[in-house]
C-alpha cells in the first residue's frame, strides 16, 4: 500500500504506477500482480508461506520508496507491505475475476487490522505507564513528566518490567499498542494537571502518524482525552533510520492542532537532530543512554552539543548516574526518580 502527499510533486497516480512497475520487477513469472486504485497492488504468490509473502511484500515496498525517491518525491510517499493467507477469508469461495481478488483483498486486510487490535488489547494487561519528572540541567526545576511505557515479562516473582518506550514493532500492532498507552495516559496523568503547565512526553510511532490506515484510531485517542492534557502532550517521535525521517514534517502537520508540540527521539545526533528541525520540532530526546550506548557520556556531550547548536532542547530521558551527574548538566529523567 502507498500513502503520500498530493504536494508531492508526484502525483499519486504516477507513484503507483512507480509501484506497479517496482513490483513487476521483483515477482516471479507465476505470481499475479492486480494493480488496486487508487493506493496499493495486490500480488497473487502461490506456494509459498504468509510469512515469505509479508517479507517479500516489504522488500517490493522498500524499493518502491527508493524508486520514489529517485524520480523526485522521495520523502512523501510512504510504502508498506502486507501478507494475508487468503484461503482464511474465501471459504470455499473462488476468484473468477480481477474484482474478486480485490475485493477479498480487501477483507483480508480488514482482518488483518482487527486482529493487529486484538493482540494489543491482549498485550494492555502487560503494559505499564511510569510518570518520571523531567528535571532542568540543574537538577532542582521540574519542567515536565515523561510518561515512560514499561511491559510485564514472565509470571509470578520472576516477572519483570522492561522499558519498551521505544520497541520496534509490526506497524499495525505498534499502532494499536500507542492507542492503549495514550488510553492509559488520560487517567494517569489526572495528578499532574492542577500544576503549572509542564509538558507530559509520551512515545508514538511515526508510522502510527503518517499512515492513514493507523492516524484514525491515534486521533481518535487523542480526541478523546481532555483538552487540558492535549494542550499539554508533547509526542516523542521515533523516526527510524533511512527515508523515514523526511516524514516529520507530515507527523507535525497532523498534530499541530491537537498538541502542545513534537520532540524527536534520537540515535544518531548528527542524522537525527538535523532530521528534527526541519521537521520543526522545537525538542530532542535522547532515551536510555546507559542502556543503549557503549559510551553514554560522550554519546550525551555530543548530542547536547548538536542540539544546542541547532537551536533545539536537549532532553534525556530514562538517565542513570552517570549521566545525571555529568559535568555541565543535562535536562533528564532519571531511570529511578528520587
Amino acid at each position: 500500500m502507498i500513502e503520500g502527499s498530493t504536494s508531492a510533486g508526484l502525483s499519486p497516480v504516477k507513484a503507483l504506477k512507480v509501484a506497479e512497475e517496482v513490483a513487476r520487477q521483483m515477482i516471479r513469472p507465476s505470481d499475479i500482480l492486480v494493480r488496486m486504485d487508487p493506493d496499493g497492488v495486490a500480488i497473487l504468490f502461490d506456494g509459498i508461506s504468509r510469512e515469505e509473502a509479508e517479507a517479500r511484500s516489504q522488500r517490493i515496498a522498500d524499493a518502491t520508496v527508493a524508486a520514489l525517491g529517485e524520480v523526485g518525491a522521495g520523502g512523501r510517499y510512504l510504502a508498506e507491505g502486507f501478507g494475508y493467507e487468503l484461503d482464511e477469508v474465501m471459504d470455499g469461495a473462488l476468484i473468477d475475476s480481477v474484482e474478486d481478488l480485490i475485493r477479498f483483498v480487501h477483507i483480508a486486510h480488514r482482518g488483518y487490522v482487527a486482529k493487529q487490535r486484538g493482540v494489543a488489547r491482549e498485550l494492555e494487561q502487560g503494559v505499564s505507564v511510569v510518570r518520571r519528572p523531567v528535571m532542568a540541567a540543574n537538577g532542582f526545576d521540574l519542567i515536565g513528566y515523561e510518561m515512560a511505557v514499561f511491559r510485564r515479562h514472565g509470571k509470578g516473582d520472576a516477572a519483570t518490567l522492561r522499558d519498551e518506550s521505544f520497541s520496534v514493532a509490526q506497524p499495525a500492532l505498534g499502532a494499536e499498542t500507542d492507542c492503549v498507552v495514550l488510553e492509559k495516559l488520560t487517567a494517569l496523568a489526572q495528578p499532574v494537571l492542577g500544576e503549572a503547565a509542564k509538558p507530559i512526553y509520551v512515545p508514538i510511532r511515526l508510522t502510527s502518524l503518517v499512515n492513514p490506515l493507523y492516524f484514525d484510531n491515534i486521533r481518535s485517542a487523542l480526541d478523546s482525552m481532555p483538552p487540558i492534557l492535549r494542550q499539554r502532550l508533547v509526542p516523542v517521535i521515533d523516526p527510524g533510520d533511512g527515508a523515514g525521517r523526511t516524514h516529520l514534517p507530515r507527523a507535525r502537520e497532523l498534530l499541530r492542532s491537537r498538541v502542545l508540540a513534537i520532540a524527536v527521539r534520537v540515535t544518531d545526533p548528527a542524522v537525527d537532530i538535523a532530521a528534527a528541525a526541519a521537521g520543526g520540532a522545537t525538542t530532542v530526546i535522547l532515551d536510555g543512554p546507559e542502556r543503549r550506548f557503549e559510551k553514554p557520556e560522550d554519546m550525551v556531550a555530543r548530542f547536547r552539543r548538536i542540539a544546542r547548536e541547532a537551536g533545539l532542547t536537549p532532553i534525556v530521558l530514562g538517565a542513570g548516574d552517570v549521566v545525571a551527574g555529568m559535568s555541565g548538566g543535562v535536562a533528564c529523567s532519571l531511570v529511578t526518580p528520587n
